[in-house]
């Protein structure tokens, strides 16, 4: 806590801003932009900036406290940007290209501004703004420093706003073809970056939403409004914004399946010449059911009238777009609760989707990055839909799930049996002895998109046990896909096992490598090296995983497949539905250690 005297002097000073910066607003607001108000409003602009940035370093945490450093981007740049944007559309030809080039100018310098602004903390209190983007991001405990990072924050958040200001003024100004989209990779490598400093704060995944709400990639929008509601320190109006993009989303749904309902009616009438008053049997394949439990048959009729519905016999392009208008939907049903009358058949067509998608080799048009989003927003849907029964007491999330919440889970635990399922056909596929020294011979390029999704949706299930366990009430076969994810799960431990050609090798936890290290001398290197894996760094900071258990793992550095390890928790129900875990490593080289033996994942 700074002295009572250094207070009052930061005090005083923002006092003696205040007014000066109320005289800039009014002269803005009048939204009178001559050439003679444009220069008495810079040289207002700039006296206003100069102040701010002598208070700034004057008191850290005041100035954080009391947000001295958005004051300085809401008057100096935001709304005279606003409100310049606000005249272009009825500008002449003459005033908009003065208007431009004053824009131009003020971006300029509030690029100039920020930068300075983020090269000065980082030298004051010795730090590396970039290096919070690396896998191993450094340990802070300087109280000094950590609001220094939330400054740095802040200053990369406007540098994002400053680049999307640019992209969008130069795009209005283009003659560019409507179907070229303007290009937000530098305002996107920004927030990304802001992200990172502190993954915790939702403002940077809200300004990486918009971002990509202008760039027309809905997944990446409803991933980032997700994650800006769902951080810790939330921001909570991009709520609204879900809602909205979710409400366009269901709207493109229901159109997709009145249209397919439309041209399955028409093929109807039009062979109605052949049916003879008999549509509900025309073409109908008949499928026979037989329980491999008691025995027990039943007979099913599967309508083939339209092959164009059949996820099957679509093109990849066409089943990628439907998967994602599908998938999207599923989750906007779940988020507003309303149209839960249409959730089952398009959860059921996420699930056929999906299957037909990955089933491809190689798989095309989705990457690890998506499917860890669609997983991760469906950890959020199970969040959200979370309710408490009044008077029933504490342990109600743990006694009772709602219908929402319920079907939340089911999907979300369909879609892991699904990737799973496709991974244990992958690792069937290799039935030859592994060659000493071969790296890419297990895993393929599918293997090693699908693998770090199945770790992410087994951490969350070993995270919320009381969730998935006992389990949702199984799909509709009417709808199907029938998942027994148990025993998929216990065929992919299987499929791990039973690799011909598994060498030796060692992982070490925090407590093995602290040992070890401490006995080396300081003339000796470290011999080991921690593994990082994709899917928590880009989760880092979520709250659904935030119970996961932070183990980080080692392994020796001349090890020459250490760069690519797979930690799974493979959660596992008995037959009397008690919960366990078995832990397994993946690697290039070594496949397979399974740590503690605590459960055996066998099938007989």
């Amino acid at each position: 806590m700074p002295p009572p005297s250094k207070l009052s002097k930061v005090a005083s000073r923002i006092e003696e801003l205040l007014p000066f910066e109320r005289q800039l607003s009014a002269i803005i607001s009048a939204r009178q932009y001559t050439q003679e108000t444009l220069g008495h409003i810079e040289r207002q602009r700039l006296m206003v900036r100069d102040k701010i940035l002598g208070i700034l370093p004057l008191d850290l945490e005041y100035s954080v406290q009391h947000s001295v450093d958005i004051l300085l981007w809401k008057s100096v740049y935001h709304q005279l940007l606003e409100g310049i944007r606000s005249q272009l559309s009825a500008a002449d030809s003459e005033s908009a290209d003065r208007l431009h080039a004053h824009v131009s100018a003020i971006l300029d310098e509030a690029d100039h501004t920020y930068s300075g602004l983020l090269t000065s903390l980082e030298r004051q209190h010795d730090l590396d703004i970039s290096s919070f983007s690396l896998p191993h991001r450094p340990h802070v405990s300087s109280r000094h420093q950590k609001l220094a990072l939330v400054l740095a924050q802040r200053c990369l958040i406007c540098l994002g706003d400053v680049a999307r200001y640019r992209t969008q003024m130069t795009s209005s100004a283009s003659v560019s073809p409507a179907s070229v989209s303007p290009d937000y990779g530098k305002a996107r490598k920004f927030y990304l970056q802001a992200s990172h400093v502190a993954p915790k704060n939702g403002k940077p995944y809200n300004q990486l939403a918009l971002v990509a709400l202008y760039s027309k990639r809905k997944l990446d929008t409803v991933f980032y409004f997700m994650r800006s509601i769902s951080a810790s320190n939330a921001f909570l109006s991009a709520r609204e914004s879900l809602r909205a993009i979710y409400n366009d989303i269901i709207k493109k749904y229901k159109e997709l399946r009145a249209e397919t309902e439309r041209r399955r009616q028409a093929y109807i009438k039009k062979n109605s010449a052949f049916t003879r008053g008999r549509e509900d049997d025309y073409h109908k394949r008949v499928e026979l059911w037989i329980s491999p439990i008691d025995g027990s048959s039943t007979t099913d009729h599967v309508d083939d009238l339209l092959d164009v519905d059949n996820p099957r016999k679509m093109s990849c392009n066409e089943l990628y777009k439907r998967l994602m208008v599908s998938f999207l939907a599923s989750q906007g049903f779940l988020f507003s609760k309303v149209g839960m009358e249409h959730f089952p058949e398009a959860s059921s067509q996420v699930l056929h989707q999906l299957d037909a998608l990955i089933s491809h080799s190689p798989i095309p048009f989705v990457d690890t990055n998506k499917l860890i989003q669609m997983f991760a927003i469906a950890m959020f849907s199970i969040q959200s839909s979370s309710t408490f029964i009044e008077g029933v007491g504490l342990d109600t999330e743990e006694q009772c799930r709602s219908y929402t919440q319920e079907q939340a889970v089911l999907l979300y635990i369909d879609m892991t049996t699904v990737i799973v399922n496709r991974c244990t056909i992958l690792l069937s596929s290799v039935n030859q002895p592994l060659r000493e020294g071969s790296t890419n011979q297990l895993l393929t390029h599918d293997l090693s998109l699908l693998l770090p999704v199945v770790k992410l949706a087994t951490d969350w299930m070993t995270c919320h046990p009381h969730l998935w366990n006992p389990p949702p009430c199984p799909r509709d076969p009417l709808l199907g896909p029938v998942l027994d994810p148990w025993f998929s799960l216990a065929q992919l431990a299987n499929a791990l096992s039973q690799i011909p050609g598994l060498s030796q090798h060692q992982f070490y936890s925090d407590t093995d490598y602290d040992n070890t290290v401490s006995q080396l001398s300081p003339l000796q290197d470290n011999p080991y090296t921690q593994l990082t894996f994709l899917e928590e760094e880009q989760l880092r900071g979520f709250l659904p995983l935030m119970n996961l258990a932070n183990e980080n793992v080692f392994t020796k550095r001349d090890h020459p497949d250490s760069s690519q390890v797979w930690y799974f928790s493979f959660p596992f129900v008995s037959s009397s539905l008690m919960y366990d875990s078995t832990r397994c490593l993946l690697s290039h080289h070594y496949r397979l250690k399974v740590l503690p033996s605590s459960t055996e994942l066998l099938v007989s």
